[in-house]
């Protein structure tokens, strides 16, 4: 980052690559933070139950890392 910064000769140049990274960091971010839900995966079958619940081979997290 600082060496793209130093690359840029005008101000406004800078201003623009500084705003743009917290953009991509704002949105990882907010990935990062998002909670995982059993609606996100799709169930192939069950593994096994037991007392604590049931162990499951899931297929794919839609569209939470994209």
């Amino acid at each position: 980052m600082e060496t793209r910064l130093t690359q840029l000769h005008s101000p406004d140049a800078k201003e623009r690559e500084i705003r743009k990274y917290s953009k991509t960091e704002s949105q990882h971010l907010r990935l990062r933070r998002t909670k995982i839900k059993l609606a996100d995966f799709r169930t192939v079958k069950v593994i096994g139950k037991g007392a604590f619940g049931e162990v499951s081979l899931t297929s794919g997290r839609m569209s939470i890392l994209r």
